[in-house]
């Protein structure tokens, strides 16, 4: 195989002493390189060890693998020979202690053929983290965002599940612990409702009626406002002492992305009876999205809080909620008034629609509950349900079109706000979700005048969340113009689905390897921080954010 398509291969340290583990002990590293590739052998300055008796400073050389010399002991692939009297050595320890694995993980990484050192080092240490904010509460095993709480975050993330996240952590983990993958999946819908609705999370130590102490003070404001003088005497103390109405649960949902995470645990494994098992799961979601969020039938789904897009802070919707400020504590308090309106209402969905408070169809959401769709129809599929696979592939169909038809303002895609469905003037990140699918015919524009434009999205670091031309751009406020991994990857994938349509598309190429290059650089600079600043590339928020995972699916040789 020749090195060009195999790329470059190779074994770095990052900056770390190879030869000893934290106790001093020797110990040793294995590698998946086959008989007869083609190998770059380099060194980098910072971390000069000595490889075969001899000192290496900075230098690289081409050599081919002669022979694998298996080593079972350590579980991660074999050590090569190399061709001539070139061999590279490995520290042996046959007695790795368990304990300290994923510490000599952290210290040095094995670089499988086609990826780079420190885009392996990235997702090693992805790995790492998922496994550190691994959790089991009353039989749930699942995976928190974070374990590690930023000192301004309104939220204590230990024993608390998102949906979303969790879809995430999933479908990374489905390579090396697909079992921990399928858990982490049945936890997502332990507390689905008969209609199918799934909530965006899960407190499974039962406090989710708990106010939190930042909350309170909003509900006490609610009270004095006209709309809260209609909460009856009787039940005002019960309104201000009760967050969400379940104790297990919360009132609303989340980007609709279970379908591909049980589609790639499925894809991982060939495990027919996991799919049996969620099929029913996911159609109930599903058929609760086409039959409750889509209140004008024009096969969009609408979202009711901001919280429900996962871009809870986005200027996308400071219009919608009558937003004038731009910090984070004015966009609190516009988003706990909505939380406090529909609570008033019993959160019923009939009352919520008809306020028309928040109903938003946004570009991302549906994008995403198309793709999904298409995958519920493919694991129909796999296991013999025609019928089931017609519905879903018919329905995400139809969302697909009126994506195009109805979200394209002739420049860009754009969300739809408001009875009205007046179109959003906003440049987003979510105006390239589109191009993830079959059918799209405006992804050359997207690219040339939007995505590659220095002064949008063609920014430093990644593809931030909003244009940079925006008047309230601020790249280092949450969701309002940093950069987020799985935007990225979903980026990502539409320009690799642009290519696929449009062979030698060379802008599409280039931007697809600047997204890439940017989010491994970002994860091994500034850590797995929950998001970046896309013209610094500091990280803000949570230190061990998980699903920064995501970025392993652009390396798809990696597993």
């Amino acid at each position: 195989m020749d090195k060009i398509s195999r790329g470059m291969q190779a074994y770095q340290t990052s900056g770390a002493d190879l030869t000893t583990d934290s106790a001093g002990k020797k110990r040793k590293s294995v590698s998946p390189f086959r008989k007869g590739d083609s190998v770059s052998i380099s060194r980098i300055p910072a971390s000069p060890d000595k490889v075969g008796g001899k000192k290496i400073e900075s230098e690289s050389k081409d050599v081919k693998v002669e022979s694998v010399d298996e080593k079972p002991a350590y579980k991660i692939g074999a050590r090569p020979k190399l061709e001539g009297s070139t061999i590279l050595k490995y520290l042996d320890d046959q007695s790795v202690d368990p304990a300290k694995e994923k510490q000599a993980m952290e210290k040095a990484c094995v670089i499988k053929p086609g990826v780079s050192p420190r885009n392996a080092r990235v997702i090693e240490k992805a790995y790492s983290i998922l496994r550190g904010n691994r959790t089991t509460i009353n039989g749930h095993t699942f995976t928190t965002p974070s374990k590690v709480v930023e000192d301004d975050s309104h939220l204590d993330y230990e024993g608390k599940q998102w949906l979303w996240d969790s879809c995430f952590h999933a479908m990374i983990q489905s390579d090396r612990e697909p079992d921990i993958a399928k858990e982490e999946l049945r936890a997502v819908v332990a507390n689905q409702h008969e209609d199918g609705f799934v909530p965006h999370m899960n407190y499974f130590r039962g406090d989710a009626q708990k106010v939190p102490d930042w909350a309170k003070e909003h509900f006490e404001a609610f009270l004095q406002t006209p709309d809260g003088q209609k909460v009856p005497e009787n039940k005002r103390e019960e309104f201000v002492n009760t967050y969400w109405s379940y104790p297990d649960h919360s009132d609303i949902t989340q980007p609709p992305v279970i379908g591909m995470a049980v589609e790639e645990v499925y894809k991982k494994t060939g495990d027919k009876e996991f799919v049996k098992e969620m099929l029913p799961k996911l159609k109930g979601y599903y058929n609760y999205l086409h039959d409750k969020r889509d209140p004008d039938g024009d096969n969009l789904v609408s979202i009711i809080h901001p919280w429900e897009s996962g871009w809870d802070n986005s200027q996308r919707w400071d219009e919608t909620i009558g937003l004038s400020g731009d910090k984070r504590k004015d966009i609190d308090v516009k988003k706990m008034r909505l939380f406090s309106e529909y609570k008033m209402m019993g959160w019923d969905l009939d009352r919520v629609f008809e306020s028309d408070q928040f109903n938003v169809e946004p570009v991302d959401f549906n994008v995403l509950y198309a793709r999904n769709m298409e995958c519920v129809s493919e694991l129909c599929d796999a296991v013999g349900d025609k019928e089931g696979a017609k519905l879903y592939r018919e329905r995400a169909n139809a969302t697909k079109e009126a994506i195009f038809e109805k979200m394209w303002d002739g420049d860009k895609y754009v969300d739809l706000c408001g009875n009205a469905e007046k179109k959003s003037g906003v440049k987003s990140a979510a105006m390239f979700y589109p191009m993830m699918l079959d059918g799209e015919k405006h992804g050359t524009k997207l690219v040339e005048r939007h995505l590659m434009n220095p002064n949008e999205f063609n920014v430093k670091y990644g593809v931030p969340t909003t244009a940079a031309d925006h008047k309230k751009f601020d790249p280092a406020q949450y969701w309002r113009g940093n950069v987020w991994q799985n935007v990225n990857v979903f980026v990502y994938e539409g320009l690799e689905k642009l290519q696929q349509q449009k062979p030698g598309y060379m802008p599409a190429k280039l931007m697809a390897d600047k997204i890439k290059d940017s989010s491994f650089e970002l994860l091994d600079k500034s850590g797995f921080s929950e998001y970046f600043n896309p013209e610094k590339g500091d990280g803000h928020g949570v230190q061990t954010f998980g699903w920064n995972g995501m970025v392993r699916f652009m390396e798809p040789g990696y597993g």
